[in-house]
């Protein structure tokens, strides 16, 4: 007597790995626990198909080996195969959480020196998973960030890790270089770190502002459009009609930036994480447009001049999975003694000078500097329409040296001082 084999695709029965021709002999199954069951053709009737829940088949994580210190944190992203997955809900786990754990969605918290494996599962019953080795090491690092400045400044829901470890960041420069007596964190409601700033609360002036771009958090994520501000969405009572410029939440009143100390300045609101660089998520874009994020600019420096063409270069070019596993970019304006000039009667510092400072890391540089490599942009304060060419590119250790900041600060010494020394045309792709 024959029968009828019937394949349904269910997270028990992975399907048939292969259907070979009418000619074929016999079907194999294959089953999640590498049993097979093997019917012979002459046994069958017909075989039907029936379309069940589509499993995970695989799942990518954007790293499978990373490098940090104790209380440094970094996101790992995991991709789902396929992408209609009827169950895609995912766990992490970590095979030794006092050497590192995950905190949040795939956010990777470093404890203590160690090895350790970051797992990533399925949840569907497929037994599908991927790996990722984690490596705590304590580096020798001189001039690393040990210690806050005078005040952190931060959103109350920050988680404690972030509050704690945001200044160990690798884009961090020298908390203790420049006019920083302040450092604001500014994080997302779930707990994601956005940006950080360097503040003068003197000035009431931005010193810097610090993020990272990744696999999962960059300028190519885009979840929100600018243009809704102005038809009608608000972020914390401002906007409606417009951006939602505003003076930032977390300080105190009295070293705010406010609105009306741009009115009959001449000058434009200048981001430094521009809004086009936090198209995330509502929070994260809304974010930007807070007061200390901002600096004076010239339209023609600003709006469509060489400020507007460096930072659309950094997000086309830069910023794009072929060229980094992560970006640290460092953006500012020069507040120091002699490079700025006080406006709108001694409202505003506004700088002379606007740098950006670019640590790239890719894995597949690893062998290099272990995959760090680092150059910085440095222009006058003018009208200036020039596109963006090697003209505006200096060494990281001559940027330094013009502004007195120490950038990149909690690398590893022996990196810092081999990436911040040169940079190399090609690999930035500048003529």
């Amino acid at each position: 007597m024959k029968r009828t084999l019937l394949f349904i695709s269910t997270a028990l029965l992975l399907l048939m790995a292969s259907v070979q021709t009418a000619m074929a002999q016999k079907i194999v199954l294959y089953k999640t626990n590498s049993q097979t069951i093997e019917y012979e053709i002459s046994e069958l009737d017909s075989i039907v198909f029936i379309a069940g829940p589509r499993i995970v088949t695989s799942i990518e994580l954007s790293e499978t080996s990373i490098l940090l210190q104790p209380d440094e944190t970094k996101r790992l992203t995991a991709t789902v195969k396929p992408s209609d997955a009827e169950n895609p809900v995912l766990t992490w786990e970590s095979s030794d959480e006092e050497v590192a754990m995950v905190v949040n969605n795939g956010l990777v918290l470093a404890i203590a020196d160690g090895t350790c494996i970051i797992t990533c599962r399925a949840t569907d019953g497929s037994g599908v998973y991927a790996e990722c080795k984690v490596t705590v090491s304590s580096v020798t690092n001189n001039n690393a960030n040990k210690d806050f400045p005078q005040a952190l400044y931060t959103e109350t829901t920050t988680p404690d890790f972030i509050r704690k470890g945001a200044m160990r960041g690798m884009e961090i420069p020298s908390l203790k270089t420049g006019n920083v007596d302040a450092l604001i964190v500014h994080t997302l409601p779930e707990g994601t770190l956005n940006y950080c700033v360097g503040y003068n609360s003197t000035l009431k002036a931005n010193c810097w502002t610090a993020f990272k771009w990744y696999a999962g958090f960059s300028s190519n994520n885009k979840n929100w459009n600018r243009n809704r501000w102005k038809n009608g969405e608000s972020f914390n009572g401002y906007g409606g009609t417009g951006d939602p410029f505003q003076p930032d939440p977390v300080l105190p009143e009295s070293i705010r930036t406010n609105y009306s100390d741009y009115s009959g300045s001449g000058y434009q609101r200048g981001q430094m994480l521009g809004s086009a660089d936090r198209l995330n998520s509502k929070e994260a874009n809304g974010q930007t447009f807070y007061l200390s994020n901002i600096h004076p600019q010239l339209g023609d420096f600003n709006e469509h001049g060489i400020w507007w063409n460096l930072e659309n270069w950094l997000r086309g070019t830069y910023d794009q999975s072929t060229f980094r596993d992560t970006l640290y970019v460092v953006k500012g304006g020069t507040i120091s003694a002699g490079n700025y000039t006080m406006i709108n009667e001694g409202k505003l510092a506004c700088p002379n000078y606007y740098y950006i400072a670019i640590l790239a890391f890719a894995k597949k540089y690893a062998k290099t500097n272990g995959g760090y490599f680092a150059i910085a942009f440095w222009m006058e304060h003018e009208g200036n329409t020039d596109d963006v060419s090697s003209t505006y590119a200096i060494t990281i250790d001559e940027l330094e040296s013009r502004t007195g900041i120490d950038f990149f600060c909690n690398l590893p010494d022996d990196i810092e001082d081999a990436v911040e020394s040169n940079f190399d045309l090609t690999d930035w792709k500048l003529r």
